[in-house]
C-alpha cells in the first residue's frame, strides 16, 4: 500500500480536527438547545415574521394590475417595510405605500421610490 506524502497527511489531520470541532459545537447546540443569535440581532421568530410580511406585501403589489409589473422591491426589518424602486407617477407611489400599509402587522412604511414621471 502506498503511503501518502507527509504534507498531505498533516493537511488531512488538520481538516479532520477542524471538522470535529465544528461537529462538537453542533452537538452541544442540539443537546443543550443552545441557539446562536443571527448576526443582525433579531430572533428566528422575528426573522420569520419579517419574511412573512415581506411575502404578503410582495403578493399585494403583484396582485395590483398597475403595480404588478413595477420594479419595486420590498425589504422588511422589525415590521418596517421599505419600498425601493421607480414608478412613473406619485399616484402609483401612494398606491404602493397604501397597499403595504394595509398588510396586518406592518408597523411603518418607508418609500424610497423615485417618481420618473409627474
Amino acid at each position: 500500500m502506498a503511503r501518502l506524502p507527509r504534507p498531505v497527511s498533516h493537511l488531512t489531520a488538520a481538516l479532520a480536527a477542524v471538522s470535529l470541532l465544528a461537529l462538537a459545537g453542533c452537538a452541544t447546540a442540539v443537546l443543550t438547545g443552545a441557539v446562536e443569535t443571527p448576526p443582525d440581532g433579531r430572533s428566528a421568530a422575528e426573522i420569520a415574521r419579517d419574511a412573512d410580511l415581506e411575502a404578503a406585501v410582495n403578493a399585494r403589489l403583484a396582485r395590483d394590475p398597475e403595480l404588478a409589473s413595477s420594479a419595486v422591491t420590498v425589504v422588511v426589518r422589525d415590521r418596517v417595510v421599505r419600498l425601493r424602486g421607480r414608478l412613473p407617477s406619485t399616484r402609483l407611489r401612494a398606491r404602493a405605500v397604501s397597499l403595504a400599509r394595509g398588510v396586518p402587522g406592518v408597523r411603518r412604511v418607508v418609500a424610497d421610490i423615485i417618481v420618473t414621471g409627474r
